[in-house]
């Protein structure tokens, strides 16, 4: 009978199957063994389908060549194409094939895949750390898995498609480099490795790109990386993704789920962020920027000793901040409820909103608000300067803002304090733009603080509540000759100066001192009660516009002294000598000690009652004008 022998011999990443047919020469076994070829025949033939297909030429060529390979047919539909011979050589794709499975890399040598135009479809696939896959043009896609242990270079091409569920592992490297647009679609891509992006745009429309718990991703230069273009595409970094290169800025707009670490070491590196639970840091003179929807849980952390931005984004962080650069607000809102330190560094809220509400310390070298808001239950203390040129502070009852080294509120831009206590310890100064006041806001004047108002204008303007003004120190108009008026209820317990111009207040009950300053005006409104320590002093001029007043304290003005409207009462020592009185609207009511005698009275209406300097009562119509006449000059009988 004729025997048939299969020898399995083995190489490197593949198998080979040889046949041995050894032939009797006597004429009934020829015929036997003719029988048993024509049945292998068959069987091979049944199961064509499916072939091994090696490559043979290992002076590289083209994938496409049928005599590049044994047999001599190209690899398709459910056939493995195995390059695994030895050798340094490389394989051309530059037309579309669909295959089973590929086998990449031999023991020894280089072998190149490379891939630089058409689709290459994949069922599955692996390489050894001998291979190499250039994908430069065309797209790689399919339903299976390609595990590289050699490195992957991808200068341009797509990976993945729509719908397929490839999954590309780079276990020896990935480097993305080139000038050339990059996609990635529909599919998987794990880093294994140290991956490298140095260049080239990756539009993504879908699919995952991982960087695994012991990889390594490094942005090597500036520019946009890893862009969304369309789908819920999404970057997972459980390894450590960091920019080393690079003055200027790298921009993912990938979603970045981070578990592991990113790291800013140059330039600034801008991320959308998902959920995240790693670590950020940030090196000296480097920026993190974020946008995006995410929570930050507990046990995530952002610090460094570089700079931190947040461009457009709802953020809430429930882990820890520690940034002890720049801290920039831009736009979006973002929620601190964890441990947050803000020490040394500026604080800058040109646009963003800021709720501060966990634990921590918030004392920024400096803080600028231009825009946005800044809120929140935890107190902000800036030991140098605040710059208040647009936006808001506060809400409801928080936060307490304390300025240590000085607070300039100035620029057209109207400006909104909606809650909380803004303290001033040093000088604070207004120039320009209305503060609208709401709520139960508290401006507070520290005895330590002065409150100098420049420009003429409305300043503080009360827009809803009960919004106070408290002045513990000094409180002046230095400059301007028109009129600057403060509508919120201004408490004094220290001292307000008139020294140029006109300042319109509006107090509350008070103790403390006001002055006006020769050639210079104090405007009133509103209803208070003046304390018998509190004085009204000076050699400037004084109105009443409307309200209802009680002084229990010193009044000596030596200006024009008018009554327009409303209602005061001397109940303290008041003296008005040597200067017109005018009474055109307003009640005065004199009952204390002191003179009253102006060198010129004008009464067009209102009401002047209460006691002379001689102790008798002054009534409208009693005939005291004839009597008083040498005191007094009148326009007509009160």
């Amino acid at each position: 009978m004729p025997s048939f022998k299969f020898n399995a011999e083995t190489a490197t990443a593949t198998t080979k199957l040889f046949l041995r047919i050894h032939l009797p020469l006597d004429g009934p076994r020829v015929r036997g063994c003719f029988a048993g070829i024509v049945f292998f025949s068959l069987l091979l033939a049944g199961t064509a389908h499916a072939a091994d297909i090696v490559w043979t030429n290992t002076a590289g060529g083209n994938f496409a060549t049928a005599a590049n390979w044994n047999p001599n047919q190209v690899p398709a539909g459910g056939d493995t194409a195995w390059i695994t011979n030895d050798g340094t050589y490389t394989v051309t794709i530059n037309t579309s094939a669909t295959i089973a499975s590929l086998m990449l890399g031999g023991s020894n040598g280089t072998q190149t895949l490379s891939h630089v135009s058409g689709v290459l479809t994949l069922g599955s696939g692996a390489g050894s750390d001998h291979a190499v896959y250039n994908l430069s043009g065309g797209t790689v896609t399919g339903s299976g898995s390609l595990a590289l242990a050699g490195i992957l270079n991808w200068t341009a091409g797509i990976i993945g498609s729509s719908g397929a569920t490839l999954v590309v592992s780079a276990n020896g490297g990935l480097a993305i480099s080139g000038v050339n647009g990059k996609g990635f679609t529909g599919a998987t891509l794990v880093n294994n490795s140290l991956g490298t992006w140095s260049g080239g745009q990756v539009s993504f429309s879908g699919g995952v790109f991982s960087n695994a718990p012991t990889a390594t991703f490094d942005f090597q230069a500036d520019g946009s990386a890893l862009v969304l273009s369309s789908g819920t595409p999404l970057l997972v970094n459980a390894g450590a993704m960091r920019k080393t290169s690079g003055a200027g800025t790298t921009t993912t707009t990938v979603r970045c789920n981070n578990t592991g670490s990113v790291q800013a070491n140059s330039g600034t590196l801008a991320l959308t962020l998902a959920d995240s639970s790693g670590s950020f840091t940030v090196l000296a003179g480097s920026t993190l920027s974020v946008n995006g929807t995410a929570t930050l849980s507990a046990s995530a952390s952002i610090d460094g000793v570089g700079n931190f931005t947040v461009t457009s984004a709802t953020l809430t962080n429930n882990g820890t901040f520690h940034v002890d650069g720049t801290t920039t607000f831009s736009s979006g809102s973002l929620t601190f409820n964890g441990s947050c330190f803000i020490t040394n560094g500026p604080l800058v809220i040109n646009g963003g909103t800021v709720f501060f509400n966990g634990s921590g310390l918030i004392t920024p070298g400096s803080l600028s608000l231009s825009s946005g808001s800044l809120q929140g239950s935890m107190a902000v203390t800036v030991p140098g300067t605040i710059s208040w040129t647009g936006g808001a502070i506060g809400a409801g009852a928080s936060p307490v803002v304390t300025a240590n080294g000085g607070l300039t509120v100035s620029g057209a831009n109207g400006k909104s304090f909606n809650g909380g206590m803004l303290v001033n310890n040093g000088v604070a100064t207004w120039t320009g733009g209305q503060v609208s006041c709401n709520g139960t806001a508290v401006f507070s004047n520290a005895p330590s603080g002065t409150l100098d108002f420049q420009a003429d204008g409305t300043a503080f303007l009360l827009s809803s509540g009960t919004a106070l003004l408290v002045n513990s120190g000094i409180l002046r108009k230095s400059a301007g000759t028109g009129t600057t008026t403060l509508t919120v209820r201004c408490n004094n317990a220290g001292s307000v100066q008139v020294n140029s111009g006109t300042l319109a207040l509006v107090p509350a009950d008070s103790n403390g001192s006001f002055s006006a300053s020769a050639g210079s005006t104090l405007s009133l409104s509103g209803s208070a009660t003046f304390s018998a320590s509190a004085s009204i002093d000076g050699a400037g001029n004084f109105i009443v516009t409307s309200g209802t007043f009680t002084n229990n304290g010193t009044f000596h003005i030596d200006g024009t002294n008018t009554f327009a409207s409303g209602i005061m009462a001397f109940n303290g020592n008041c003296f008005i000598t040597n200067n017109p009185m005018i009474i055109n609207g307003g009640t005065v009511i004199f009952n204390g000690s002191g003179i009253v005698a102006p060198t010129l009275l004008n009464v067009s209406g209102g009401s002047l009652q209460g006691r002379d300097h001689r102790g008798q009562r002054l009534e409208p119509g009693s005939g005291r004008e004839r009597r008083l006449e040498h005191h007094w000059r009148h326009a007509q009988d009160f």
